[in-house]
């Protein structure tokens, strides 16, 4: 079915646990994304899950849009100047697709706003070097597959791969040779400045704006968790259980509750516990 006005316009729309405004398009057998000038842009969320898209890819600049789920659909290619579309997205969910190198994922790096990506549940996820590879397109991640990124890790990958200078169409020089082909390190020249760049990004804020935070906001790595457990959630007590702990903005409540989907012990730590 493809992404029409009309679609769009009778898809539900709501304010989410997180009090952002969503567009719904799961499960509608889209297979490109098109139109999205209908939405005028109104959107914090956008939800294409489970549909047949293979590119992510917008000729629409929407300012608003925070979060993007493509979770279980047929991506395998990332358009050049996806970041100018989507300038503000901090969120984006592509678990389960068909991505398969590392240089597929190159023009990611013109996100410059995106603070979580979960690419679990496709192929290059199993490449030697990945999330290395990832964080030097993405230094200001702070979390990758619902794992927290550490400021060391992001300075370990700038030191194998180099930085990446952007001019909004994601990287502007091409690695000669990329971890996908020979494995091999490129050229790391700027690398130390990026590194500390990165290391500031990811440095802890000033005590105030620190628990002004905390109060406001969850990590990352546990909202794209919890986004994530919500598409797939089998019951109606365990939607409850997490849109209670989202609209509280509790962390440790959060993270019980996905503990328990996962069948963990309630002491146990998991993926998305790298605290806040």
């Amino acid at each position: 079915m493809r992404l029409t006005a009309e679609l769009i316009a009778k898809r539900p729309q709501f304010i989410n646990p997180l009090m952002e405004r969503e567009l719904d398009l799961r499960g509608q057998r889209i297979p490109a994304i098109e139109n999205l000038s209908a939405t005028q842009d109104q959107f914090d969320a956008i939800d294409l899950s489970n549909n047949d898209v293979q590119k992510l890819e917008s000729v629409t600049v929407l300012r608003r849009l925070k979060m993007l789920l493509f979770a279980n659909n047929k991506l395998s290619r990332v358009a050049d100047g996806v970041g100018a579309s989507f300038p503000a997205l901090q969120y984006l969910v592509l678990t389960n697709n068909d991505f398969a190198k590392l240089s597929d994922l190159d023009p990611l790096a013109s996100l410059a706003s995106l603070r979580a990506l979960a690419l679990t549940d496709n192929a290059v996820t199993k490449l030697a070097g990945y999330r290395s590879y990832v964080l030097h397109l993405l230094p200001a991640l702070r979390s990758l597959d619902f794992q927290k990124v550490k400021p060391q890790e992001v300075k370990a990958a700038v030191e194998q791969f180099g930085s990446v200078v952007t001019n909004g169409r994601g990287p502007s020089k091409p690695p000669a040779e990329r971890a996908d082909g020979a494995g091999a390190k490129r050229p790391r020249s700027g690398a130390p400045a990026a590194a500390a760049d990165a290391a500031a990004d990811s440095a802890p804020p000033a005590p105030k704006a620190a628990k002004a935070a905390e109060r406001a906001l969850l990590p990352p790595e546990l909202v794209a968790a919890a986004r994530e457990a919500l598409a797939s959630a089998d019951s109606l007590e365990e939607v409850q259980r997490l849109e209670t702990a989202l609209k509280a903005r509790n962390a440790d409540a959060l993270r019980a509750a996905l503990r328990a989907r996962a069948g963990a012990p309630a002491g146990a730590d998991g993926g998305a516990d790298g605290g806040s």
